[in-house]
């Protein structure tokens, strides 16, 4: 089980943001997220809004698959374990009532993407701590797909990231972030640590 050290929880307080490596489970997952798209399990992500289908998909047109708190799959339980693990040290650092967490495999064939958007809405604000564990081996940067995440409401990039298997990046919910087009399919496990 990876930890979060005290230099990264620092880091996640200081800077709202922090990427760790945990290089143990990605191959396995990315097995699993593969099966599931040869079984046209994935299905198109819905935004919670009033816009139609055709309006959502100018925002997001990736494709997801939701990890099951009880699941039979080796590989994700020692995911939710460890996310588990991870939202005790989070909610022990920065005492905060964290008590569960929600995931889902996301996939973005090529030409696919998320445009800027908060994970925590005005009218529901449960969403604390964001979190992205990346499924793909060997990426390169022409490959697009970057995480990027910005300063407030200004176009100022606070961090980005490209989703190198075994990389999990953890945010504060309310910061604003995007993935860019992908050119290339991008597998990963998204989702969020929340409160009641």
């Amino acid at each position: 089980m990876n930890s979060l050290t005290l230099d990264q929880l620092e880091h996640l307080e200081q800077n709202g943001w922090v990427f760790l490596q945990i290089p143990e489970i990605w191959q396995d997952l990315l097995s699993q997220a593969q099966a599931l798209q040869g079984k046209n399990q994935f299905k198109p992500a819905e935004i919670k809004t009033s816009l139609s289908t055709d309006q959502s998909q100018l925002i997001r047109n990736d494709l997801i698959h939701w990890v099951k708190d009880d699941t039979s799959i080796d590989a994700e339980k020692l995911f939710n374990q460890q996310i588990n693990y991870m939202m005790y040290q989070i909610k022990d650092y920065f005492r905060v009532g964290l008590d569960h967490f929600e995931a889902h495999y996301a996939l973005y064939p090529p030409n696919h993407f998320y445009q800027r958007h908060s994970d925590q809405k005005k009218e529901n604000n449960k969403r604390q701590f964001s979190f992205v564990y990346y499924l793909n081996p060997k990426w390169k940067a022409e490959y697009g797909g970057e995480l990027v995440g910005y300063h407030g409401d200004t176009s100022e990039r606070e961090f980005g990231v490209f989703p190198n298997g075994g990389t999990l990046a953890l945010f504060k919910s309310d910061i604003e972030h995007e993935v860019c087009i992908s050119n290339s399919a991008r597998f990963s496990i998204t989702g969020w640590m929340r409160t009641r």
